[in-house]
């Protein structure tokens, strides 16, 4: 809705299920969104903008972390977001200050004897980006970012983590086809120190295709489950244990690839990928008398330790074709279709659980298409993966699946619209991470409002 100078949005999304039945309990939903957001131009040049929103969610989440027999588990969710950004434009230079601060409310309770997990945490975020036009063919872009983690918890205890990143982005254009992007970004973590990332991406563009390569390198830290899970609990009978002195992953990712365009209507994209990673942080399995700290452990327990896997080697080719044609202002039909193989080789003596986890091989597809008020929308998926058994609940991970989903849009007036929707058609019984049971057939329907 615009006001003068300003723009004012609303929305609030609420979804409620009874799921099916489970080992002990019954399956269940409840999640809700309320969202707004204002946004207020000041000039031709400076405007402001601010966002918040409320998310709940409360919802059975049996054999999601674990697979044993007694888990029985629900967990309810209360996130807020709060989010201000203020933005200059002028002829040479775009410059935008973001500032926000989440909240997470997370009770995980294991089964109904149990004391919950109550974990609070919270993130501040600042992020100054400044793009700078040096000439017809050159640009930079340029900031500096800030982020705070918070966590009080009474099974991970009380943390906090800091980090700052520096970085910037060179967007040169090289003759008429070239385009070259070089950057370099200096992060300062409070744990892990200070490390230099840099990225190089390259593309060769004619009239119908595109030749395209990047190098890089990345980092990521371990986060306050994979450092602290089950640390602050008096007695740990088993489960995933937190690991206080990981050290952080380090990545370096290739990919070369190609995109080539059909006509106006047909794009089909390939690539090859590969990603070095050093000390990948997974669960693995590790025995009492190897844990590193037993204080509240008992010797008879089975324990999943968060480890600094050597070294991981991941090879891949994806590829994919996009379909899109509209015949008359009322006839439009889109439609995608990607394949993607994936093998990951790891020096460890013992896999760690994502590693054994992710699909080898993934096949998904979509179809849109729209005539006058009615929307058809058809997608599905089909993964290949390693089978794994979680004999404690008779339960494997599905080594192969294929889902459809359909959805059928009506608009009623410029405002109102109404859908129909049923996600896994065929009723496939499949299970995913640690054996959870996946919902079967799944049909829902609702009322859209847009003002």
């Amino acid at each position: 809705m615009h006001y003068k100078k300003g723009i004012v949005s609303a929305g609030i999304q609420s979804n409620h299920a009874t799921g099916q039945q489970q080992r002990g309990t019954k399956g269940f939903l409840d999640a809700s969104t309320i969202s707004a957001s204002y946004r207020h131009q000041w000039n031709e040049k400076w405007y402001t903008a601010a966002r918040v929103a409320y998310d709940y969610r409360d919802f059975a989440a049996q054999n999601f972390y674990t697979t044993f027999a007694s888990d029985t588990a629900r967990e309810r969710v209360i996130t807020q977001w709060n989010h201000l950004q203020t933005g200059y434009t002028g002829k040479h230079l775009k410059w935008r200050l973001d500032a926000g601060y989440k909240t997470t409310d997370d009770r995980y309770s294991f089964n109904k004897r149990s004391t919950p997990n109550q974990n609070n945490s919270s993130v501040w975020q600042a992020l100054s980006v400044a793009d700078i036009e040096l000439s017809a063919k050159s640009s930079i872009t340029t900031g500096l970012q800030f982020v705070q983690k918070q966590i009080k918890s009474n099974d991970r205890g009380n943390h906090s983590v800091s980090q700052t990143g520096v970085f910037a982005v060179l967007h040169q254009q090289i003759g008429q086809y070239i385009q070259a992007e070089p950057a370099l970004r200096l992060d300062i973590h409070q744990r892990s120190g200070i490390e230099l990332l840099p990225q190089l991406n390259l593309s060769y563009k004619r009239s119908f295709y595109q030749l395209r390569g990047s190098v890089g390198r990345t980092i990521r830290d371990a986060d306050f489950t994979e450092r602290f899970n089950n640390y602050n609990r008096t007695l740990v009978a088993s489960g995933s244990i937190g690991n206080p002195d990981l050290k952080p992953e380090t990545s370096w990712s290739y990919e070369v690839g190609a995109d080539v365009w059909l006509a106006e209507s047909i794009k089909i994209a390939a690539g090859w990928f590969s990603r070095e990673q050093r000390n990948l942080i997974d669960f693995v399995t590790t025995p009492y008398a190897q844990m590193p700290r037993q204080v509240n452990l008992v010797p008879t327990g089975t324990y999943a330790l968060a480890k600094n896997i050597a070294s991981v080697q991941t090879n891949g080719f994806e590829t994919d074709i996009t379909y899109r044609k509209q015949w008359k202002p009322q006839h439009w039909l889109q439609g995608n279709a990607g394949l993607v193989w994936l093998n990951s080789n790891s020096n460890g003596a013992t896999p760690g659980f994502y590693i054994s986890s992710h699909a080898r091989f993934l096949f998904n597809y979509g179809i849109v298409y729209q005539y006058h008020r009615i929307t058809i929308a058809v997608n599905g998926l089909y993964k290949q993966r390693r089978e794994q058994k979680a004999n404690a609940i008779n339960a494997s991970i599905t080594p192969n699946y294929w889902l459809t989903n359909v959805r059928i849009d009506g608009r009623i007036s410029s405002h109102l619209s109404v859908f129909v929707q049923a996600d896994n058609v065929g009723d496939v019984s499949y299970s995913d991470l640690l054996g959870s049971v996946m919902p079967r057939r799944w049909l829902m329907g609702g009322v859209k409002w847009n003002r």
